[in-house]
């Protein structure tokens, strides 16, 4: 059963581990510049994914106005095509529509 929660300091090492493993397929095409990286200026909030208390998955994203922006989301690798990223999305739809 998977799980969604806020992620907590703790995760840290966790989730900077799935975002080397999804995202290792695309560095040799997009690196993000300093200037991406210094437009982050708001607070996003930012959430994971766990299947029997392990973090599988985990998102960050906005919410201005009427609209969500979803600036992140990542599945580890070995967990993908489960409905992690449904659960996450559906979990991020929720929390807006309470916004």
């Amino acid at each position: 059963m998977i799980k969604i929660r806020n992620q907590l300091d703790s995760d840290a090492d966790t989730v900077k581990s799935i975002v080397a493993a999804a995202t290792n397929e695309l560095r040799s095409i997009y690196r993000p510049t300093n200037t991406n990286i210094q437009n982050k200026t708001e607070k996003p909030i930012n959430i994971v994914a766990t299947i029997k208390e392990n973090v599988v998955g985990l998102a960050e994203f906005l919410i201005c106005e009427n609209t969500v922006l979803v600036r992140g989301l990542a599945i580890s690798p070995i967990h993908r095509r489960q409905g992690v990223a449904r659960a996450i999305l559906e979990h991020v739809m929720l929390i807006a529509q309470k916004e």
